[in-house]
């Protein structure tokens, strides 16, 4: 019974020390669809922050509940227009191992935003955290007031997350799915264009 036991501890451990070198890198970047400087016709400006968001697993409890959840990493965002917008986000690729084999499912990744001011636009967002994926996907939208003089400036954080499995992330935790250690990375592109 005790060798059952020692064996199972030691199991547990291997696993750990399997993992303690796994980290990810999420790269933004930004496009903007047109930008005018002429007042009479539209004009949007999108500024983001393209310093690499990393999320390094080194602990059981970072593999088994992700990073970010709490105190998650943030990427600045700097909006400006004078007519409506929509903020569309998309991975170029699953996040793929150093080696060019291995990928970590990009729904691993999450993210939300907080909005830390606001200037005559109406706003919709999504307060659940949103998978990251290949595809296209509506972040926020800007749609002008009616009242709005010229132009209009939004500022916010986009908050990031990986394997906590909120909101429709992956359901499997990255524990379950038996990742090769290594560094992961993919790049994730914030476009913004004109919405009426």
């Amino acid at each position: 019974m005790d060798y059952m036991k020692t064996s199972g501890i030691i199991l547990f451990f291997f696993i750990l020390l399997h993992f303690t070198s796994l980290q990810a890198q999420v790269q933004p970047s930004g496009m903007i669809g047109f930008a005018s400087d002429s007042d009479d016709k539209s004009y949007i400006s999108l500024a983001i922050d393209k310093q690499p968001v990393t999320f390094e697993f080194n602990s059981f409890s970072d593999f088994k509940y992700g990073i970010g959840q709490h105190n998650p990493p943030r990427s600045s965002v700097s909006i400006e227009a004078n007519t409506g917008w929509k903020l569309v986000y998309s991975a170029d690729q699953n996040l793929i191992n150093q080696d060019g084999i291995h990928q970590i499912q990009a729904d691993n990744i999450g993210l939300s935003i907080e909005i830390l001011s606001q200037n005559n636009f109406i706003l919709w967002q999504n307060n659940e955290t949103e998978k990251l994926s290949l595809s296209p996907t509506v972040l926020l939208t800007g749609r002008k007031n009616k009242n709005n003089k010229g132009k209009s400036k939004i500022s916010l954080d986009i908050l990031w997350e990986m394997g906590t499995q909120r909101g429709n992330m992956c359901p499997s935790s990255l524990l379950d799915q038996n990742l090769k250690s290594g560094t992961y990375t993919t790049t994730v592109q914030f476009v913004i264009t004109e919405s009426l």
